[in-house]
């Protein structure tokens, strides 16, 4: 299971907060069930296009974990069920992935 910038899989709404067709700057997330959402499953998230209109996009991750998700995201068809892919296979924004232990 991996979120990023709070677009969880599976949660409501997620369909919406993902599509290109959504001009909405955020989306209200509620990802009641999923395990990683924590005590905290209702929040609010920018959309897939506010966040490609950005300039850059850094993406933090730390752990091999969450590396060994990217590197599976990297080069593949962007899916609901692993929201980073949309990030990472696209050519309107640029995309600095920085990575820790």
């Amino acid at each position: 299971m991996s979120h990023v910038a709070s677009l969880f899989p599976g949660s409501q709404h997620i369909d919406k907060a993902l599509s290109l067709d959504n001009k909405d700057l955020c989306t209200s997330i509620d990802a009641t069930g999923c395990s990683v959402a924590g005590d905290y499953p209702k929040r609010i998230s920018l959309t897939l296009s506010a966040i490609l209109n950005s300039g850059t996009i850094l993406l933090l991750i730390t752990g091999k974990e969450k590396l060994d998700i990217v590197e599976n995201a990297i080069n593949r068809s962007p899916r609901n069920e692993l929201p980073v892919s949309h990030i990472l296979n696209q050519s309107t924004t640029d995309v600095q992935v920085f990575w820790s232990e």
